[in-house]
């Protein structure tokens, strides 16, 4: 398993927990809880009463949403911490880097009004990759499409030609290469979302750019699986850790 997305979970998940620790009121979560958890044992002490049950059921409940309402705003803050966190990992970890041999699709969609049939459109590779066989032109969504295949270790740089518009852009082929970017848009909210990829020219005949790499794969005990699960798990453990360290109520 990747050490650094272990790491990066870890202080995420200590970091959820301080927060919510700084921003929600101990007290009365624990009161609320207990009241909980003392209608949910009434339920069960009067299980022949249905009054009585009913009773404890609408409180249960109704201590359930006074315990939602109280950890809303922590949770909020949570998130917009979080959402930046997941974007960049995703960036980093969700794809695989080419190894010597292998392939990945690159994607161009071009913009509106350019039709693909009649435009000049290429694809050059620098040393260290190449293309692969013929462009597929798809006209009814403005794609084509090339397939690209790995030489040696490296970062070759890819150069998009549509029209007059030239963009470059690096293919990771070794491991350890970073942010491998998949995605580009003439999104300003891109850059955001989809680091890795230079943005591209503005007013470009390229509306979008993919490059589809081998999903990654990361170790979970005896399971491969996807960065996220990773994630999830470790930001668990760092978050249950500080929880009993500090002794936080949630």
């Amino acid at each position: 398993m990747h050490a650094a997305l272990a790491v990066v979970s870890l202080l995420t998940g200590a970091v959820v927990m301080l927060i919510f620790r700084a921003t929600s009121n101990p007290t009365r979560i624990r009161t609320i809880r207990n009241a909980i958890t003392a209608h949910v044992l009434e339920m069960r002490i009067y299980q022949d009463d249905l009054v009585l049950i009913l009773k404890a059921l609408v409180a249960a409940v109704a201590g359930n949403l006074r315990y939602l309402r109280l950890v809303l705003g922590p949770l909020i803050l949570i998130s917009a911490v979080v959402a930046p966190i997941l974007v960049h990992l995703d960036a980093r970890f969700a794809r695989s880097p080419l190894h010597s041999g292998e392939t990945a699709i690159v994607t161009v969609t071009c913009a509106p009004g350019i039709d693909v049939m009649s435009t000049a459109i290429d694809l050059d590779a620098s040393y260290g990759a190449i293309i692969g066989g013929p462009r597929v032109r798809v006209p009814a969504r403005r794609e084509v499409h090339w397939q690209v295949r790995a030489e040696r270790p490296g970062t070759p740089t890819m150069t998009m030609r549509v029209a007059n518009t030239r963009y470059r852009f690096p293919l990771a082929v070794e491991p350890g290469a970073g942010t491998i970017g998949g995605l580009r848009t003439q999104s300003a909210l891109d850059a955001l979302l989809h680091p890795g990829l230079p943005p591209l020219p503005p007013g470009a005949s390229i509306a979008r750019l993919e490059v589809r790499y081998p999903p990654a794969r990361y170790s979970v005990l005896v399971w491969r699986t996807h960065w996220l699960v990773v994630f999830v798990v470790w930001s668990m453990v760092g978050a249950l850790i500080l929880k009993r360290v500090l002794r936080i109520e949630i």
